[in-house]
């Protein structure tokens, strides 16, 4: 008796009617899975740029970790590659990479930085670039306590190297 209340519909309904509705329902379901999933892929986005940011100081901005979670989310949708930044009050230490990670280690109390490239990009842009950051670009950054801005020039000098490498390949 139930059923057959249901598949009259009410009463006075036109099958049009029980069709436009039913296609309401749909699109609402469509709707709602489609916002669940944008809310999805934006959290995982999140979590995924916050394990790539280490910052045990503290002292990165909400800005700043904007722009480096930013140039991650480049770096792995541009080239496959993935950043993993680790800002410490103790010595740098390495962690286990994979041949698509590309590390940066800083330690200001040390003036300590550690850039380890992932092989094809070492291999892209030099190891001469490698040790350039390692070595020299952050040495007028310790002097003046302004590291965090030697790491956004880093990251911005990285940046600029691998776009032309990009231009490189697309005139060719």
């Amino acid at each position: 008796m139930f059923l057959s209340k249901i598949s009259r519909g009410r009463a006075g309904e036109t099958p049009l009617t029980r069709i436009l509705r039913l296609m309401g329902v749909v699109a609402v379901f469509i709707l709602v899975s489609v916002l669940y999933w944008h809310y999805y892929e934006h959290s995982l986005d999140q979590i995924m740029t916050k394990q790539s940011v280490w910052d045990q100081t503290k002292t990165l901005t909400t800005d700043q970790k904007r722009a480096i979670q930013s140039f991650s989310r480049m770096l792995k949708s541009r080239y496959g590659m993935n950043l993993k930044l680790k800002i410490t009050r103790e010595h740098v230490v390495v962690p286990a990479l994979n041949a698509k990670t590309m590390f940066i280690g800083i330690c200001p109390d040390r003036q300590e930085v550690t850039v380890i490239f992932p092989p094809l990009m070492r291999s892209a842009l030099g190891t001469r670039f490698e040790d350039y950051l390692n070595r020299e670009h952050f040495t007028p950054y310790w002097q003046d306590g302004q590291w965090h801005q030697g790491l956004g020039s880093a990251l911005a000098l990285i940046g600029e190297q691998l776009e032309k490498l990009d231009d490189h390949e697309h005139t060719n």
